[in-house]
């Protein structure tokens, strides 16, 4: 008589799937967590969106004393970033996944950055961002404008078992590229 033996065939959650693609990612991993109450889903993506991102972005945008862009104080973060996860991505290359200046159907904030010549530019003060890369930007006075724009930017973790593509969080703001 022959022995059969049963397979078993664990299903694995969402956070497992996600941490067993940040524990083989060189630039994430020891630093990054997946709990399944930072996944966000859409139906061709799951978004990594934990609370020290969310934070992140909140101080980054939220200090009318920094330059760049603002969120306005009574948007819901996760909320707007599962909505925009729903939607077509701008662009899908090199590893991330863009929706850059995607309508947020309200205003959700102000546009910090504007275009201007080389001339201007020139003119304008240097400024070390205090976070981050303490990056060098130019400054000048100026208004920041009200927008329904939002960019969201993520990396590519891998594709789930159910064909969805697994995303990290780069970064969140309020407005586009132009």
């Amino acid at each position: 008589m022959e022995s059969w033996r049963k397979k078993v065939i664990l299903k694995k959650g969402l956070s497992d799937e996600i941490q067993s693609f940040i524990d083989k990612n060189d630039f994430l991993k020891g630093k990054l967590i997946a709990k399944e109450e930072d996944i966000l889903k859409s139906d061709k993506f799951v978004l990594l969106f934990s609370d020290e991102a969310s934070e992140h972005i909140k101080e980054r945008h939220s200090n009318a004393a920094k330059p760049g862009s603002l969120f306005n104080q009574d948007v819901d973060l996760r909320e707007v970033a599962e909505n925009v996860i729903g939607m077509e991505p701008s662009e899908q290359s090199g590893g991330r996944v863009k929706w850059i200046a995607v309508d947020a159907g309200e205003e959700i904030g102000s546009m910090g950055v504007a275009k201007t010549s080389l001339e201007k530019i020139g003119q304008m003060e240097d400024y070390q961002m205090p976070d981050g890369r303490k990056e060098m930007v130019k400054i000048s006075d100026g208004e920041r404008e009200p927008t329904n724009q939002l960019s969201l930017i993520t990396a590519e973790l891998g594709e789930l078992q159910d064909g969805r593509k697994a995303l990290s969080l780069i970064t969140m703001f309020p407005g586009g590229d132009e």
